[in-house]
């Protein structure tokens, strides 16, 4: 007699799968699009002229502070999801000099070991 097929459980697993295929490229997606903001800004703009201008303004101090106060989020987590110290600290590193362009690398790399163990450990 034939076992009856586990179709539910199959079905599961490959929506699990799915999602977070779609979230690893919806954050690649992401990346680009920074990258493409980063890469205008560079060419249209002057960093240390702009920047100077951007501290004085009060939504420019807000907008850096949030901006960095997320950083140091990110490297919370990556110290936690990274095994190893050295890995961890040179993920982090680079976040603060690339910001989110390198946050989402970091993200769509690690995201299947994220959701394995957030899986594991309800």
């Amino acid at each position: 007699m034939a076992r009856p097929f586990p179709r539910q459980i199959r079905c599961s697993r490959l929506n699990k799968l799915n999602r977070v295929a779609l979230a690893r490229i919806a954050v690649a997606l992401l990346g680009l699009a920074l990258f493409g903001v980063l890469m205008w800004a560079v060419g249209a703009g002057n960093f240390m002229q702009e920047s100077e201008v951007i501290w004085t303004l009060p939504w420019g101090k807000q907008m850096l502070a949030d901006l960095y106060g997320g950083l140091v989020l990110l490297t919370v987590l990556i110290l936690i999801v990274e095994r190893n110290w050295l890995k961890a600290l040179l993920w982090s590193a680079p976040l603060y000099i690339l910001g989110n362009v390198w946050a989402v690398v970091w993200f769509a790399y690690r995201l299947p070991a994220i959701v394995r163990r957030l899986r594991d450990n309800p």
